[in-house]
C-alpha cells in the first residue's frame, strides 16, 4: 500500500477521506483524466475531467482494479463519480455497454454507482439503467452534490445484504387514451420545437408508471441525437474553417495554381497569380480544357517535379514558366494540382547573358589572336636579326619559347 500522503476527515460522515499523488491525474485518453481517492473502507470516490465522448471504459475499469488493490478496498464497495469537470452530454453507447458489463461481473463487490454534478442527460440514462441492474441487486443513481452521494453510498453499504432480492411492488396503473395521447404529443414536440428536455412535469405521468420507461428512454435518444448533432457541427465548422485558411494561404501564393480535373481536362479552380498569368478573370478560365492553355501537347496526367515549359495565355502570349504537378484527392476525387512560376524575367536576364557572354568571346578571339600575330611578327624580328649577325631584339620571345621547351 501507497505511503499515505494526504489524510483528512469527510465533513459528512466522518470518514477518513486518503488520497495519494500515485492516483491523480492519470490519463484515460488524450482528452480524459481521472483522479481516484478512498472514503473510509467502502468508498471510491473518482473526479474526472475533460470530454464525456472520450471516456475509454476498459482503461478506466483497469486503473480502477489496481486502485482498489493498491488501497486496500474491502468488499462489498460503492464507486461515487464526480461529473462537475466533464464538458458533453452522454459517453459513447460503446462505453456505456462495457460499464454494464463491468457491473455486471462485479455485482457482488462493486455494489452501488453514484453520479454527482451530472447533467441531465447523465440523469435520465442513469435513472433507465437502476431499472437494468437491479435484478443484480447494484444500486444506480445520481446525486445533486457530494454531499447528497456520500450519504447515499453510506446508506447502500448500511443496507446492503448478498441474500437481498429486489422484489418490484406490483402497481397497477390504467392506461387511457388520454395518457398515450398526452405522451404522443410531448414526443411531438420534443422532434418538432426548440425544446432540449422533456418537460417531465407537464405530464401527468410518475415513474412508477409503465409509460413512463418509454418516455425516459425517448428523452435519452433525444440526448444522443442532440450530442451527434453538435458533435456533426462543430466537425463542419472545424473543416470550413480549414478549407477557409487553406483557400486563404492558396489565394496568397505568388506561384500560381491551376486544379486540374485530368478525365476531363478541365480547370476546376484557379488562384490571382495564374489568373494573372493567363491574362483572365477566373471565371474566364474555370471549366475551359487545360490542355487550351499547354504550349505544347502533352500528356499531363501524371505528377513530375519542376522543369521549365510554356503557357498560353488567354491572348494566345507565350508564358515562359517553371512547372511542377502533383496529385490530390478532394472531396473523394482525384485531381491534378498544377504549380507555375513566371520565369519570363529570368528568361529575358538568361538570354542577354548568353550575348553578353557571346561578345566576350569574341572580344577574347580577337584578342588572342592579335596577340599571336605580334608574337609570330618579333621571331620574324629576330630571325632577320640574327640572319645578319645581330643580336635578336625581343629577348621575351626567346624566353616564351624556351619555357615552352622549343629550340632555337
Amino acid at each position: 500500500m501507497n505511503i499515505i500522503i494526504d489524510k483528512k476527515i469527510c465533513p459528512v460522515t466522518q470518514l477518513d477521506i486518503i488520497e495519494s499523488p500515485r492516483w491523480k491525474n492519470l490519463k484515460i485518453s488524450d482528452n480524459y483524466l481521472v483522479s481516484f481517492r478512498k472514503i473510509g473502507n467502502h468508498i471510491v470516490d473518482v473526479h474526472t475531467y475533460g470530454r464525456i465522448v472520450d471516456f475509454d471504459a476498459e482503461r478506466y475499469q483497469h486503473f480502477l482494479d489496481k486502485f482498489l488493490e493498491d488501497q486496500s478496498i474491502e468488499f462489498p464497495y460503492v464507486e461515487m463519480r464526480n461529473y462537475e469537470d466533464l464538458t458533453g452530454i452522454l459517453p459513447t453507447k460503446v462505453n456505456i455497454r462495457i460499464q454494464k458489463d463491468y457491473f455486471i461481473e462485479n455485482k457482488e463487490k462493486h455494489i452501488g454507482f453514484i453520479a454527482y454534478n451530472a447533467n441531465r442527460g447523465m440523469d435520465l440514462i442513469l435513472k433507465s439503467g437502476k431499472r437494468q441492474y437491479s435484478q443484480y441487486n447494484v444500486d444506480v443513481g445520481t446525486e445533486a452534490d457530494y454531499k447528497s452521494a456520500v450519504l447515499r453510498a453510506v446508506s447502500i453499504l448500511k443496507n446492503y445484504s448478498p441474500y437481498k432480492k429486489f422484489i418490484k411492488k406490483k402497481k397497477y396503473h390504467k392506461i387511457s387514451s388520454h395518457d398515450i395521447e398526452e405522451i404522443a404529443i410531448s414526443c411531438g414536440e420534443f422532434l418538432w420545437e426548440d425544446n432540449d428536455m422533456f418537460d417531465f412535469g407537464k405530464l401527468n405521468i410518475d415513474a412508477e408508471h409503465p409509460l413512463y420507461p418509454i418516455v425516459e428512454n425517448f428523452a435519452i435518444i433525444r440526448e444522443e441525437l442532440i450530442h451527434l448533432e453538435n458533435e456533426s457541427f462543430n466537425k463542419s465548422k472545424a473543416l470550413e474553417s480549414e478549407k477557409l485558411q487553406t483557400e486563404k494561404i492558396v489565394e496568397s501564393l505568388q506561384s500560381g495554381i491551376i486544379i486540374v480535373d485530368p478525365r476531363k481536362d478541365q480547370v476546376v479552380d484557379v488562384n490571382p497569380a495564374a489568373c494573372a498569368m493567363l491574362g483572365g478573370r477566373k471565371e474566364e478560365i474555370i471549366g475551359k480544357p487545360f490542355s487550351r492553355f499547354l504550349a505544347e501537347e502533352e500528356d499531363y496526367n501524371e505528377a513530375y517535379n519542376s522543369r521549365d515549359s510554356y503557357l498560353l495565355s488567354l491572348q494566345e502570349v507565350s508564358v515562359p514558366v517553371l512547372r511542377s504537378s502533383v496529385k490530390v484527392r478532394l472531396n473523394n476525387k482525384q485531381y491534378l494540382l498544377e504549380n507555375f512560376v513566371d520565369i519570363s524575367e529570368a528568361k529575358e536576364h538568361e538570354e542577354k547573358l548568353k550575348k553578353s557572354l557571346a561578345h566576350t568571346k569574341q572580344l577574347n578571339n580577337l584578342t588572342f589572336n592579335r596577340e599571336k600575330r605580334i608574337i609570330e611578327m618579333k621571331k620574324e624580328v629576330n630571325a632577320l636579326l640574327i640572319e645578319a649577325g645581330k643580336e635578336p631584339k625581343y629577348k621575351s620571345v626567346i624566353k616564351l619559347d624556351k619555357d615552352r621547351g622549343v629550340d632555337e
